[in-house]
């Protein structure tokens, strides 16, 4: 009997660790060991074209990035996926500074260099560049984000006046999200779904971040981009979901053969997007 008590014990405290293992992996990042020391290549610091800054006291890391062929009231906002950094950005960027746009990169709590936290949301990523736009004057500006920073791009777009929104790979509902990371992860749903309800039972505002919710509320030209091949968040289950919820006017991309946040492979992405700005520009100029 006490050979039987002893296994129980060890076996309850083997699952109570991987409990708060699991519950750790679920509310952040679980990539924090990758590197911190990248650059970012638009703009000269010496020039004062790139300016590495810092957002005081939340501690997040930010780069202003100011073109010299800057053309007035061209902005990108560009926010990295989950467990990334704004070097994930990079390509993307590209698009952008070549057509004369200055850039905003901002790293969320617990990715890249921005500070620490226990838990990190994509709610308070869309925050923190909300008021990096405003401490930088920067108004109006298109906001590009993907997967996680899809999610706050969206936010973004839902809650100030934006040229322009662009999602690549964005989720439908919360809900769907967990069981996206549960599904990549390898996390036994059967095991530790319970953890999911009690966090969607917590004091947060889950229903006003939701694109199943939000989405339909933006103004401003939408641009949804996803991978055909989208394991974490499945086409069928989030994309046509959300492509249901946009205005007639808005444009959406079912990326051939694409795996999740790998849409920028595609050799027609640089050309889709471009096309959306166009689009965009030539209404704002009109």
């Amino acid at each position: 009997m006490s050979l039987l008590l002893t296994i129980s014990a060890i076996v309850g405290g083997i699952y109570l660790f991987s409990v708060i293992v699991v519950a750790w992996m679920l509310t952040n990042n679980v990539f924090i060991w990758r590197s911190r020391n990248y650059v970012i290549p638009f703009g000269s610091e010496e020039e004062g074209t790139l300016q590495k800054k810092w957002l005081s006291p939340e501690g997040i890391r930010y780069w202003i990035c100011k073109n010299p062929n800057h053309i007035d009231g061209r902005w990108v906002v560009l926010l990295h996926s989950w467990g990334r950094n704004s070097a994930r950005m990079v390509t993307r960027g590209q698009i952008y500074w070549d057509r004369g746009y200055s850039l905003l990169l901002v790293d969320a709590w617990s990715h890249g260099q921005s500070k620490y936290k226990l838990t990190t949301t994509a709610l308070w990523f869309a925050e923190h560049a909300m008021r990096i736009c405003e401490i930088e004057g920067i108004e109006q500006p298109v906001v590009h984000g993907l997967s996680f920073g899809a999610l706050s791009s969206t936010i973004f777009a839902s809650q100030k006046p934006v040229r322009a929104l662009i999602a690549e790979a964005l989720l439908h509902d919360i809900r769907g999200m967990y069981e996206g990371f549960m599904r990549v992860l390898h996390i036994p749903k059967l095991l530790y779904w319970w953890i999911v309800i009690l966090i969607l039972k917590m004091d947060f505002p889950w229903e006003k971040v939701e694109p199943r919710n939000i989405l339909s509320t933006i103004d401003a030209p939408i641009f949804l981009i996803h991978g055909e091949k989208d394991s974490m968040f499945p086409p069928d289950r989030d994309f046509k979901k959300n492509i249901a919820l946009l205005k007639q006017t808005d444009w959406h991309w079912l990326v051939p053969n694409s795996l999740h946040s790998k849409m920028e492979f595609h050799p027609e992405h640089r050309k889709k997007i471009t096309e959306f700005l166009d689009h965009i520009e030539l209404a704002s100029d009109s």
